[in-house]
């Protein structure tokens, strides 16, 4: 873990972002403004609930129609992690990723977040649960900035700007086959601007 003369920075040092308001919420009106807007998503079903035995067999698809607009969306799939840039710890390991869409300021088109997929298989030398700390999640809620911080509180880069994350995994079910799960990385940027216009840092 970073030290530097504030002491150790941690990881999960910062409280959640943003606020959750799950469909089930008695809020009844959610605000926003030129500087913290809002991204609404909706998340249904498109079928029954199922069980795969590998990734290739999780049904992905788009349903926004792009043909209108000229544009034609590729298929969605999913890529062992290992053939990615950033995989090479990853090789024979039963990790795949499937690289969603960007949400971005419409003018400037600086990232707010990234959604993605991924899947984990089983297997016999990953780590057990006893191997790290437990930060237990609720549906659809989130744990706040994983990234390592500096003294400021900024995101920690490494090689291309790369956010500097300590090592972390999903604790997959029990059964043979793989665990699917949808992830939403902010830009730790603008995470750490709202904590500090918040109050919050």
């Amino acid at each position: 873990m970073p030290t530097d003369i504030e002491g150790t920075r941690t990881a999960l040092g910062l409280p959640p972002f943003p606020r959750i308001a799950p469909i089930s919420s008695e809020d009844r009106e959610l605000s926003a403004d030129k500087e913290t807007g809002a991204i609404i998503l909706r998340i249904v079903s498109v079928g029954e609930p199922g069980v795969w035995g590998k990734a290739g067999d999780v049904p992905v698809k788009t349903t926004f129609n792009t043909r209108e607009l000229g544009l034609e969306f590729p298929d969605l799939k999913f890529t062992k992690v290992e053939d990615l840039w950033w995989g090479e710890n990853f090789k024979g390991v039963s990790f795949t990723n499937l690289s969603g869409f960007h949400f971005r300021f419409q003018d400037d088109k600086s990232q707010i977040a990234h959604l993605q997929r991924r899947t984990a298989g089983k297997e016999p030398e990953s780590a057990g649960p006893g191997d790290f700390d437990k930060v237990p999640l609720p549906r659809l809620n989130e744990h706040g900035g994983l990234w390592y911080r500096d003294s400021y509180g900024d995101a920690v880069r490494g090689h291309n700007d790369i956010i500097s994350f300590p090592w972390h995994k999903w604790q997959g079910g029990k059964g043979k086959n793989v665990d699917v799960w949808l992830a939403l990385g902010f830009n730790p940027d603008l995470a750490q601007y709202m904590y500090d216009r918040q109050g919050w840092a």
